[in-house]
């Protein structure tokens, strides 16, 4: 229970680190003086607002490469263009990340149909004249490959004065010293709107839990709820849950002058099962009636899936020479290996250091550990839900074989025997959005090694070819008992909540364990609940889910359950040669990992 705790407080401090890099980006890009939009009703259509608020990108059309793209919308052109972008990162050692390389898609609307979300970007290939493009993890990849994105005209760019949408794609610092983007192909989804409205929900607090006769209600196609603080210290947030078949964007909180609330925030998401929800919330002021809540409505919606092929599109040169050092930094190595790859998958590995800081059994200090990732890019595996069977068959550096780590970190590492459910978020946060990530730990090495002469072997990966989630209404009904759902029994999986101490404990019965991919505690709003915490523990080939609450479990507790459908191993081998390594960084109050002496 006291882990459970210590779970909450973290995740309530990384929220509300969260929340003020959101406030500080926010108050950057749009400015305090910033005039508001006067709220309208919410009933009827309006014209959507020509305001100058939208991020400006600068595409002049001199430097357009028109394409031919198969199932555009009418009225729509897809152009592209190739630019650097630079990045001010820098490593604890203070070395600058070399610049990105970012391909922007630029889609030329008509005036009959407007854009309004975009995502499910699916690369098929991505190669410059002097080698293949990797794609940069987080923003904007991130969001493309997750799904639909509502257009939200502050965290993507829109320029409403030449009617263009610019959907930005990045890349690491490519291998050698391109010219020319030599093959960009893929698929992209979009969604246009042949109407948008820009509404206001008046008085918020007054629709929560209001039922008396004379009460307002809530708008056709809108659920409300109250939900509990987010954290201690906090204000609750509302819930708002559009159920009509629109898309919402650009939402955003306005006081009883009809100007905008820096203080708040209003987050949208889209749930499993398509639906819109939007929380807004504060962390200084509390709910009151005088809150509005001003927002995009888009419908009359069509998606279409677009197939897009560049070629040959000119590189400008670097007005600045990138040192060979930052290319390490980012630089991906092809294995060698074809035979036994699935077909238009891609294997690759990068060299770095551990965080962490090791001792050995008589305490002395040794050098941080050797990480190797290995990325393995393509359409199946990026559906990946388990991985393990990491073995190296060879592992040289300078003439020595490398002795690999294997007892220590079995979770984050990968076993080398049997599968483990595979968690991006948890065990590799910089995965690939396109692919899956293992890796593979070493024993600290001598001092003055810049490179590994060889790595060869082969990792496993379990595939899933779909996902399809559900409610339980109250897992609290289904106390030692199956639970009962059309789904479970299709797949032949049994889920019997038991009480294990103060919480719940949920052992999976299948014929593969890792056929249930979550089971999460979920709020009135179909929202993860901020008062229950849900996890998975694997061990001795067994999967128990658990639930456990901040002090004692809610009479009734809705989750949502996600299984994974169609599930398939397969084996992919690897071998490398001569990967770089990174200058090693400094040891400056590092965390230490107990490791067992070589001699094992």
């Amino acid at each position: 229970m006291m882990e459970c705790v210590l779970w909450f407080t973290l995740a309530s401090l990384i929220k509300v680190i969260l929340r003020l890099c959101f406030a500080c980006s926010f108050f950057f890009v749009w400015g305090c003086g910033k005039p508001a939009t006067s709220p309208v009703s919410n009933s009827g259509e309006v014209s959507v607002p020509k305001d100058g608020n939208s991020l400006e990108l600068e595409t002049s059309s001199d430097r357009l490469t028109s394409v031919t793209a198969e199932g555009l919308p009418s009225g729509l052109q897809l152009n592209g263009r190739v630019e650097w972008y630079h990045s001010q990162f820098t490593t604890l050692d203070g070395i600058v990340l070399p610049p990105k390389l970012r391909m922007l898609l630029v889609l030329d609307e008509s005036n009959e149909r407007e854009i309004v979300a975009y995502g499910n970007l699916r690369l098929s290939s991505s190669k410059t004249d002097s080698g293949r493009l990797k794609l940069a993890h987080g923003y904007p990849a991130e969001r493309l490959a997750s799904g639909l994105i509502p257009l939200d005209h502050f965290l993507l760019w829109k320029n409403r004065s030449r009617n263009e949408t610019v959907i930005p794609i990045d890349f690491l610092y490519p291998l050698g010293d391109p010219k020319s983007l030599a093959e960009l192909n893929g698929k992209l989804s979009l969604v246009t709107a042949g109407a948008s409205s820009a509404e206001t929900i008046f008085d918020l607090q007054s629709l929560i839990g209001n039922d008396t006769p004379n009460a307002k209600m809530p708008p056709n196609g809108v659920e409300i709820h109250l939900l509990p603080p987010e954290y201690e210290g906090a204000s609750s947030s509302i819930a708002l849950i559009f159920t009509s078949n629109a898309i919402i964007s650009d939402a955003h909180v306005l006081d009883k002058k009809g100007n905008r609330l820096k203080e708040t925030w209003a987050e949208l998401s889209r749930l499993f099962d398509g639906r819109t929800r939007i929380v807004v919330a504060s962390d200084i002021d509390p709910l009151t009636e005088e809150w509005h809540l001003q927002f995009m409505r888009h419908s009359e919606l069509i998606q279409s899936e677009i197939d897009f092929d560049f070629r040959n599109l000119s590189i400008s040169t670097l007005d600045q020479e990138v040192a060979e050092e930052q290319k390490r930094l980012v630089r991906w190595s092809q294995s060698s290996k074809k035979s036994g790859v699935p077909q238009d998958h891609h294997v690759e590995a990068k060299v770095r250091w551990s965080n962490i800081t090791s001792i050995d059994e008589n305490g002395n200090q040794n050098s941080k550990p050797l990480k190797i990732h290995v990325d393995i890019i393509g359409r199946r595996a990026a559906k990946t839900v388990g991985f393990g069977r990491l073995n190296v068959d060879s592992a040289v550096a300078a003439g020595e074989q490398l002795i690999s780590i294997k007892e220590e970190n079995a979770t984050y590492s990968g076993p080398h025997d049997g599968v483990v459910a595979y968690d991006p978020l948890g065990f590799f946060p910089q995965a690939p959005v396109d692919g899956a990530r293992v890796v593979f730990q070493f024993q600290p090495m001598r001092d003055g090694v810049r490179s590994i002469d060889e790595l060869t072997g082969r990792c496993t990966l379990l595939t899933a070819k779909s996902q399809q989630s559900f409610i339980i209404e109250d897992i609290m009904q289904s106390l030692d008992q199956a639970i009962e759902h059309p789904v479970l029994k299709k797949h032949n999986i049994t889920l019997i909540p038991e009480m294990f101490g103060s919480g719940l404990s949920i052992p999976v019965k299948a014929e593969n364990v890792l056929a249930v991919q979550e089971i999460a505690a979920i709020d009135k709003s179909g929202g993860a609940s901020r008062s229950v915490y849900c996890g998975r523990q694997q061990f001795n080939g067994r999967t128990v889910f658990s639930i456990t609450g901040q002090s004692k479990l809610p009479e009734v507790i809705p989750v949502r359950i996600t299984i994974n459908e169609g599930l398939e191993e397969m084996t992919v081998p690897f071998s490398f040669k001569d990967l770089p390594i990174p200058l090693k960084p400094k040891d400056v109050n590092a965390p230490r990992l107990k490791i067992k002496s070589s001699s094992r």
